[in-house]
């Protein structure tokens, strides 16, 4: 099994990689450096870094299977109180904000994007995993041109959570109560 940071590291990665979301510029804080300042390792507000909360949710939610009702659970799992995952979604792509690795319109385009796979995910009937709804989602949305189309590194080397970020309620995976079996 893959570490937290491993993970994280890939998800960034592959973030970068997208082509609904490439960096306009080579220039910017490497992984590394984004990984570091957006999970660290020890939090002392008590406050799990978004960026660690959503790879942990999403680890817990995984599917069972790929039948109607394992899609069913997943989002459950993902969607319902008192599942973080949303606001801890966005809360991630704000600190790779405020450490110079999105500009304010690649910020706005997440927004946009996470909002119409979180519509997609949580209401109606599930057709497929979270990973492949924000994908569908990235691609099929509109471009969002508002926003600064330059980064800078608001608080160099500084890892609180507090700099971008306030939960607003526990962190955290949804409960999976099977309420989706009364429809």
């Amino acid at each position: 099994m893959k570490s937290t940071t491993t993970i994280l590291l890939a998800l960034l990665a592959s973030l970068a990689r997208a082509s609904f979301f490439r960096r306009q510029t080579s220039s910017g804080p490497s992984d590394t450096y984004l990984n570091s300042v957006c999970s660290p390792n020890v939090t002392s507000s008590g406050t799990v870094p978004p960026c660690v909360s959503i790879v942990n949710i999403q680890t817990a939610c995984q599917p069972n299977g790929t039948t109607p009702l394992n899609y069913l659970a997943h989002a459950e799992c993902l969607c319902d109180a008192p599942s973080s995952f949303f606001a801890d979604w966005i809360g991630c792509r704000e600190c790779l904000y405020v450490h110079g690795g999105l500009t304010q319109q690649e910020l706005n385009q997440y927004s946009a994007v996470i909002s119409a796979a979180s519509t997609s995910l949580c209401t109606g009937t599930p057709t497929a995993p979270f990973p492949s709804i924000f994908a569908s989602a990235g691609t099929a949305g509109a471009s969002v041109t508002s926003g600064a189309t330059t980064s800078s590194d608001q608080y160099p080397s500084q890892s609180a959570v507090s700099l971008y970020y306030t939960a607003s309620g526990s962190q955290g995976p949804g409960a999976i109560t099977g309420s989706f079996f009364v429809k």
